[in-house]
């Protein structure tokens, strides 16, 4: 059985806030509207091949810098999709 992709009509989202505090329950409501983003730039990847995309804490214990908290490292593999050996 295949999964089949389905198109849902959905431009909006109602975000309801419950909270308690010291002087009772409140609520908050929220109408969100959604759009569909449309990529407007041409992305290229560096390399072309099988990579391992990873995020820095698997090597060299991380990306320590606020700057670099999202930062992701790219390992370009072999045919035999294993790192390359520099000898």
């Amino acid at each position: 059985m295949a999964t089949v992709l389905k198109k849902l009509a959905v431009d909006r989202a109602r975000v309801i806030l419950s909270m308690t505090t010291s002087s009772g329950r409140e609520e908050s409501v929220a109408d969100v509207p959604i759009f569909v983003y449309q990529q407007k730039t041409a992305l290229i990847f560096p390399f072309r091949g099988p990579a391992l995309v990873m995020q820095g804490w698997v090597n060299d214990g991380g990306h320590a810098g606020y700057a670099n908290q999202l930062a992701v490292d790219v390992l370009g593999l072999d045919p035999n999709y294993t790192p390359p050996i520099e000898r």
